[in-house]
C-alpha cells in the first residue's frame, strides 16, 4: 500500500470481490435445502486486485462492458458492500472496519453518485 496523501479522498488497494454463485439454477426451497453441504456452488471473481486513488474534488467516470464489474466497484466505493480482500479507504477510514450505520453516515456526508438510469428517482427533478 502506498503512503496516503492529505488530498486522497478514496484509496482502493488490491481490492477483490468474490461472489459465490449456484452452478445450476435452484427452483425451490426444498431443492436449496437438499443441496446444503454439497459442492453446488462456485466462486465468481467480479473484481481482482484493483487499485487506484481518487483525490478530493476529482470527478471520475467508470466505463466498461456489461459484466466487467462497474456496479460492484461502485458498491464498494460507496460502502454499500465490502471487499473480499484488499482495502477501500474513504477520507482516511477503512470502510471494512465501519458498521453499516457508520458507512451510511460517511457516504451521506462525503460521496455523491450520478446514476446511469434517470428513472430511479421519478419523483425528483434534476435540480432536487
Amino acid at each position: 500500500m502506498r503512503e496516503a496523501s492529505p488530498t486522497d479522498a478514496i484509496i482502493v488497494d488490491d481490492v477483490s470481490k468474490m461472489f459465490r454463485i449456484s452452478k445450476t439454477p435452484v427452483n425451490s426451497l426444498k431443492e436449496r435445502l437438499l443441496r446444503i453441504g454439497r459442492n453446488t456452488y462456485e466462486d465468481f471473481d467480479a473484481l481482482n486486485d484493483v487499485g487506484f486513488t481518487i483525490s478530493q474534488g476529482e470527478t471520475v467516470g467508470i466505463l466498461g462492458h456489461n459484466g466487467s464489474g462497474k456496479s460492484t466497484l461502485l458498491n464498494l466505493l460507496g460502502g454499500l458492500d465490502i471487499p473480499s480482500s484488499g482495502t477501500v479507504t474513504m477520507l482516511g477510514q477503512d470502510i471494512s472496519g465501519l458498521s453499516e450505520a457508520q458507512r451510511c453516515k460517511l457516504r451521506n456526508r462525503s460521496l455523491g453518485f450520478v446514476y446511469q438510469y434517470h428513472h430511479l428517482l421519478p419523483e425528483c427533478t434534476a435540480l432536487e
